[in-house]
């Protein structure tokens, strides 16, 4: 069975192209544009998606607020959830990003988000007691080789 991702990004072109990566590799992609659309859809089915690739900065209810309702919805998924974001680490402040699947700094190659959502479910399935170990954001994206950006 094909895992369903759920894809949250104002960006519609940015969420176009993570969905459109996501299908190619055989994922079910879903994408909503706003932290109250995809905290709706997640109320509506709690326990429908295998991951979350979100971003934390929108309009109306960010991805910070999504994570918080997160935890009354379906604590499970945060750990599944990767933040896909091009935040600053002063934007970022307190923000753990251990708490979460894993952290994507923007722009991210379609191997990268690939990566994340495979060691996101991987970790989920072989440990779940222990959260996915989350990217830096000290880590250099420069010193990686170059791939093409989504």
């Amino acid at each position: 069975m094909r895992a369903r991702l759920l894809i949250v990004d104002d960006d519609p072109a940015q969420a176009a192209a993570t969905s459109l990566a996501l299908e190619a590799h055989g994922y079910l992609p879903q994408v909503r544009n706003g932290g109250a659309e995809a905290v709706a859809l997640l109320r509506a089915d709690p326990g429908g998606f295998s991951a979350i690739v979100l971003d934390l900065l929108m309009p109306g209810m960010n991805g910070f607020e999504v994570l918080r309702e997160l935890g009354s919805i379906a604590p499970g998924l945060r750990r599944r959830t990767i933040i896909a974001t091009a935040a600053s680490p002063r934007t970022l402040g307190e923000f753990d990003p251990a708490s979460v699947g894993c952290l994507l700094l923007k722009p991210f190659s379609v191997e990268e988000l690939l990566e994340a959502v495979e060691s996101c479910m991987d970790r989920e399935k072989n440990a779940p007691a222990e959260p996915a170990q989350a990217h830096t954001l000290e880590e250099e994206p420069a010193l990686r080789q170059p791939r093409a950006r989504i």
